[in-house]
């Protein structure tokens, strides 16, 4: 162990501020990091992701499209110029909205990798089907404007189909065209709006364009080539089941109306950065707490550290964090907190035994190092209940200290005892 001449002992006053100094610089740089996780537009992974959901797609919305007659009529004005009465020309639409609302989709989860950064990439192949009847007085023109997916870059293999025969005409897309030139006062029709895209994600159905109205049946098939996605709104009904090439979701209702959207949504890095950005945000107190432990138990154990020593090991609770902070772009959450954990590990094996005795760098200062890191990451993943986990574990550690400082003699403390070298 080192016997240089504490600094500490002599003028306590000036090495308190040195601790102080670390901790700010410290929390300054954590809280850095934590802004750069945030930032994800302006880094490079923002950058590839941007390029990535540019050239690929994006998270999938499907727009219900629009079906609609419209009405030519005359509305008298007075002109604002000549002060005179004339007539202008409006159309106003009639909507006639679907009875019987089937989405089926083929979604294939295939990721793929730009760099490191791996994306949940996948194809959907899609066959969305309405049954309407004309309840309206309007039976010329039936129109439809089938509207873009949201954040969809590509859309192929595009066809309308009505009552299942292929319309000979170019169908439109984020523009109005005829889809029935005749559809009698209650005729019913089925038309089949068909099309492939891809995206990453998130993949839903925007059913609360319905939310104001009461769609007699709806029912979604979602096939899906994995069993690891997450419904994106579990009040729905639903029912799911396992098959040789995934599974099968299905959600169904009957004379509903609801303000939710329907779908799936895969694992992203994105929530894990989320997660990742709250963690390195919190990580401050983490390393504050730690130095200050550190001082304590030095203390207590009456270990000599040379006030340098403080600097590095705030070093290995700061490279931790930001450690997480830029290999979470990279890989899973998982792989990213073991990656942290290791290197964070290397440091501290090959600073602290040589710092100081293995009895209190191993025995001591590692439960503590390991809680306030690699521990406080993983209460930050969990889904629920992480206030009061987290309020319990810092009780926990300050139980832990509040102890062993009861039972001490501060006349002892080497801080207060300047007779030590």
């Amino acid at each position: 162990m080192s016997k240089e001449k504490e600094v500490s002992s002599k003028k306590p006053g000036t090495f308190v501020f040195w601790l102080i100094f670390i901790m700010v610089i410290g929390s300054v740089t954590l809280l850095a990091a934590s802004l750069r996780v945030g930032q994800q537009n302006e880094t490079t992974f923002g950058r590839v992701y941007k390029n990535f959901i540019g050239s690929w797609g994006g998270e999938i919305n499907i727009i219900p499209p629009d079906f609609y007659f419209e009405e030519q009529y005359v509305e008298k004005t007075i002109n604002s110029a000549t002060k005179l009465s004339e007539e202008i020309t409006k159309i106003r639409n009639h909507y006639v909205l679907p009875n019987s609302i089937v989405i089926n989709s083929n979604i294939d989860l295939d990721k793929k990798r730009e760099g490191l950064i791996v994306f949940n990439s996948f194809a959907a192949d899609i066959d969305n089907e309405y049954i309407l009847t004309n309840n309206t007085d309007f039976q010329e023109n039936l129109l439809v404007n089938f509207k873009r997916p949201e954040n969809a870059s590509i859309i192929y293999d595009y066809r309308i189909l009505v009552d299942g025969k292929l319309i000979d005409k170019e169908a439109g897309i984020d523009a109005p065209f005829i889809v029935l030139p005749k559809f009698d006062q209650n005729q019913e029709v089925r038309i089949n709006i068909k099309f492939r895209t891809n995206g990453i994600d998130v993949f839903k159905y925007k059913l609360d364009a319905y939310n104001k109205y009461v769609i007699q049946t709806f029912k979604a098939v979602f096939s899906i080539n994995t069993s690891k996605y997450n419904i994106l709104k579990f009040g729905l009904p639903h029912t799911a089941a396992k098959n040789d090439s995934g599974e099968q979701l299905i959600v169904e209702m009957s004379s509903f109306s609801t303000t939710q959207d329907v779908g799936i949504s895969f694992v992203s890095i994105i929530n894990d950065m989320d997660q990742i950005e709250g963690l390195i945000k919190f990580s401050p107190i983490a390393l504050c707490l730690f130095v200050l432990l550190v001082f304590i138990l030095a203390q207590i154990k009456c270990v000599k550290f040379n006030a340098i020593h403080y600097l590095f090991i705030a070093i290995i609770n700061v490279f931790y964090f930001l450690f997480i902070a830029y290999i979470i772009r990279f890989f899973n959450v998982f792989l990213t907190l073991g990656l942290a954990f290791l290197f964070a590990a290397i440091m501290y094996i090959l600073y602290l035994p040589n710092a100081t005795n293995k009895t209190f760098a191993f025995k001591t200062l590692a439960p503590y190092h390991f809680s306030l890191t690699t521990v406080l990451s993983l209460l930050f993943l969990l889904p629920i209940y992480r206030g009061i986990s987290l309020i319990i574990f810092l009780f926990i550690i300050f139980l832990s200290i509040m102890i062993p400082i009861g039972k001490s003699d501060f006349s002892k403390w080497p801080i207060f005892d300047p007779a030590k070298p």
